[in-house]
């Protein structure tokens, strides 16, 4: 299988958690002044899921070469995953880099994890601790709407108590 290849960008979907926060707009002008100039910089990392090619990772790239009116981009293909994969990959790139975005890992975490096993294997591919996977699953679980309503002095009563 060709890993790198050049792709029709109405046959790559980008991803729909992106892992790092949107570009302010002067740096997307300057993506597309680069790209503009000379061309795309960096490959699109792309993998199969569901037979569907979806953007690991290049989100901001695949953006600014729509908006400049491309009709293919440079991917480096991955080939097929499974959706579990597709998304320890991502919540892996998000938590490793400088683009930590917790409540995007924690909805991707909820999105394929449904018991104890999903949430040793999440660990086990991207390196976070089990501790921290379960974090992430929580996240999204717990009463914020109660937090927020709490006298200050106790909004912090039991949040550790596990610990």
């Amino acid at each position: 299988m060709e890993r790198i290849k050049l792709v029709k960008m109405a046959d790559v979907t980008p991803s729909e958690y992106s892992v790092k926060v949107n570009a302010e707009k002067f740096i997307k002008l300057k993506i597309d002044n680069f790209i503009s100039k000379h061309g795309q910089f960096q490959n699109i990392l792309i993998a199969n899921v569901n037979g569907v090619n979806k953007i690991l990772d290049g989100n901001q790239i695949y953006e600014s070469l729509k908006r400049l009116e491309k009709e293919d981009c440079w991917c480096y293909d991955l080939g097929v995953m499974q959706e579990r994969e597709y998304y320890s990959y991502r919540i892996f790139l998000n938590h490793n880099t400088n683009r930590l975005n917790y409540i995007e890992i924690a909805e991707m975490v909820n999105l394929v994890s449904s018991n104890e096993n999903d949430l040793q294997y999440i660990s086990n591919v991207t390196g976070i601790s089990f501790v921290d996977v379960k974090r992430y699953k929580d996240l999204l679980q717990f009463d914020w709407e109660a937090f927020a309503k709490a006298p200050i002095n106790e909004a912090q009563l039991g949040l550790f108590d596990e610990f």
